[in-house]
């Protein structure tokens, strides 16, 4: 752009010879004189160039906002990602009663709320950035209510979720308490020898109790049977307090101890059955609301990974209105140098017509003036300042003074954006290197996360085998435990049946007794009639002696004869007095030893049946721990493919951050070739000369 300024002045012998020339061409010069150069040109010019750079200011400006928004938001989607996989593993650990888990669930939302208001373009960013960056908050919004809400019912619902698992504990508990009340006043009502019916109803309860024991456990396990669950629930305690109630009638004045141990027990029972059931419509509703977290969870990371990409692309496009900035400020400047050197060109005609002798002598003065004052211009002098006269190079000089002023804002406009361009360029990078070493650094937990994941997901798969292997285990128990009750009743029906015998043969023994005893009275009847005959006979063997004729002697005879039956049945009488005695007294040991026949078979009876209870219990308790672990080993598989699930989506995550890592890379070196084209244009501009540096100097 420099110009030797030797070349720009004129000897004192050219001048004299121009003067000369132009006395004498005057005429020639009006006609052939080029045209002067036009203000309004050159004022519509300077007026695009203040366009341009407004437009580049507006640019710039709209670029230094989006990429700190961007560089917030990238940070703020990353953490949002982390926290939002924890929510659902703190979900599922509370839907399983866990109380911490629920306190973890108020923090994250909490934290994710905060981190969606930061994201929040109406806070953070107007309208006309979100456009540029391509960044739609209103996705992850949407996104985070609808899990926010689920996430708000099942915090809702801990008192009801915990109060289950609370109530299934000591269900558990006082379940067994309730089962040995009953059989303990089942006993004894057996041994009573009480009517039959309550004999049955008294085993109605136990078989009630285990029903609503193996209900309760439906309800807290899920399922399609829940609502039948709650249903049998509320069945079975209705008819558990009629069957008490005909039992309390009946026995409870002979064993009061025992029907109050048992009222208690099902108070108790009866108390936490009733809170399980009216807990369970809030307990279930949030146990939905745990599919519906899994599902919104992973839209919310999807929305928020694409948000995390175009956040890196918004980086990106931040610069290009500040390049293309620039591009509009350089052909600003070049318009400018080409009005100077039109200028200086218009004058170079105007000093080699006045050379000539086309000009008069005083424009060729006031021409070569105005040249000797601009020529430091062509080296990019912008301290220069023509004299303006009322000659005819007044307007070049006043508009040559007009393009100068306009160059000298311009090029120190330049020379400030471009050394802001490589401050902003070096706080890019900063931000872009922080960016990839908070990705890297994201990644290295996200991959330690899944790892974990894993290591949990294996000890719920194993868990889930034993699971599986200890049901099998309770089906072969309850098996056994059937075939042992089917065993037991069948010995108290034949211990029924010898007892029943027993019992028919002690009443005709009874019977046999009472016979022997109406012969004892015969007997005693026949001796009463003996002693009457021999008293008889004595009486006619001395009135045959005082007699003394042929007839009392044959009376006597008579009577001998009489006395000697008489002493015969007495004798006879005697024997079977003695006899009958034997039999009842034999009689006395056979009743004695039935009854207590009776009492052992009764006994049996009972011990064959307490038996039998025990066996009911043992395949009672092996159902529900067969459901029990069916239902663990369900549960595990499913939290084991959610945790998979997880892991699975941790590994995505991570392979984002390292692709985000590398891409926050590539973004540091583009904006570092950025710099580097800054400094270029600084060096660009770093030929001219503004006031400023000239008072420095």
């Amino acid at each position: 752009m420099s110009i030797d300024t030797d070349q720009n002045k004129m000897t004192s012998s050219e001048k004299t010879g121009a003067q000369d020339v132009a006395s004498n061409s005057t005429q020639q010069l009006e006609l052939d004189a080029p045209p002067k150069p036009s203000n309004a040109i050159g004022r519509k010019w300077l007026n695009f160039g203040l366009f341009l750079l407004i437009v580049a200011t507006l640019f710039q400006l709209l670029a230094w906002r989006s990429a700190d928004v961007t560089g917030k938001a990238g940070l703020v989607i990353q953490e949002m990602l982390v926290v939002s996989g924890d929510l659902q593993l703190n979900a599922q650990n509370a839907m399983l009663g866990d109380v911490d888990s629920f306190a973890n669930i108020t923090q994250a939302r909490s934290q994710i709320a905060t981190l969606a208001r930061e994201l929040s373009w109406s806070n953070i960013i107007d309208d006309g950035i979100a456009t540029v960056t391509g960044l739609d908050d209103g996705d992850i919004d949407r996104r985070w209510r609808l899990l926010d809400g689920s996430l708000a019912n099942i915090s809702n619902a801990q008192q009801a979720i915990t109060g289950i698992y609370d109530g299934a504990s000591s269900i558990d508990i006082i379940g067994p308490v309730l089962i040995a009340s009953v059989d303990e006043v089942a006993g004894k009502i057996g041994v009573q020898g009480g009517d039959f019916a309550l004999l049955d109803a008294a085993a109605d309860l136990r078989a009630i109790t285990q029903k609503l024991i193996k209900e309760v456990m439906l309800v807290v396990s899920g399922g399609e049977r829940t609502g039948d669950a709650l249903e049998q629930i509320v069945k079975g305690v209705q008819f558990f307090e009629i069957t008490l109630a005909n039992l309390s009638a009946e026995y409870a004045s002979r064993m009061p101890e025992d029907f109050e141990v048992l009222g208690d027990a099902y108070g108790e029972f009866s108390m936490l059955t009733r809170q399980i059931e009216e807990r369970a419509p809030e307990f279930l509703e949030a146990r939905d609301s745990l599919n519906d977290v899994n599902g919104h969870a992973a839209s919310l990371r999807a929305s928020a990974v694409t948000a995390l990409d175009n956040v890196t692309l918004a980086r990106w496009l931040g610069w290009i209105p500040w390049v293309l900035a620039i591009i509009g400020a350089l052909a600003l400047l070049r318009s400018h140098l080409q009005v100077s050197a039109d200028a200086r060109a218009s004058a170079s005609r105007a000093r080699n017509q006045a050379r000539a002798g086309f000009e008069a002598q005083e424009h060729q003065e006031s021409i070569l003036k105005l040249l000797d004052e601009i020529a430091a211009l062509a080296d990019g002098d912008l301290t220069i300042e023509a004299e303006v006269t009322d000659q005819i190079t007044g307007a070049i000089a006043d508009s040559v003074n007009y393009a100068v002023y306009e160059m000298r804002g311009l090029v120190g406009q330049i020379q400030s954006a471009a050394d802001q361009l490589g401050s902003e360029a070096e706080n890019a990078v900063e931000h872009s290197e922080d960016l990839a070493v908070t990705n890297q650094r994201h990644s290295g937990m996200i991959a330690q996360m899944a790892s974990e994941l894993n290591m949990v997901a294996q000890s719920i798969e194993q868990f889930a085998e034993s699971a599986q292997q200890s049901n099998s285990v309770a089906s072969n128990t309850m098996d056994v435990a059937q075939t042992g009750t089917d065993v037991v009743a069948k010995s108290i029906a034949g211990m029924n049946s010898i007892r029943g015998r027993i019992q028919e043969t002690s009443k005709r023994i009874k019977r046999l007794g009472e016979s022997s005893q109406q012969i004892g009275e015969m007997v005693v009847t026949i001796e009463d009639l003996a002693e009457q005959t021999n008293i008889l006979s004595l009486n006619a063997s001395i009135k045959a002696a005082v007699g003394a004729s042929t007839h009392s002697v044959g009376f006597a005879g008579v009577a001998d004869e009489v006395q000697s039956l008489a002493e015969r049945c007495a004798d006879a009488a005697r024997s079977i007095a003695e006899l009958v005695n034997r039999i009842q007294k034999d009689t006395k040991n056979a009743i004695h030893a039935m009854e207590l026949a009776t009492g052992e078979v009764v006994a049996g009876a009972k011990m064959t049946d307490e038996a039998g209870q025990a066996l009911d219990r043992i395949q009672s308790s092996s159902v529900q721990v067969s459901k029990l672990v069916a239902s663990i080993a369900n549960q595990a598989s499913s939290q084991a493919a959610g945790i998979r699930r997880l892991s699975s989506e941790a590994v995505d995550i991570k392979d984002q951050s390292e692709s985000s890592a590398m891409r926050a890379i590539e973004a540091a070196k583009e904006v570092g070739r950025l710099r580097s084209l800054g400094e270029q244009l600084a060096t660009s501009v770093s030929g001219f000369k503004l006031p400023s540096q000239r008072e420095s100097e």
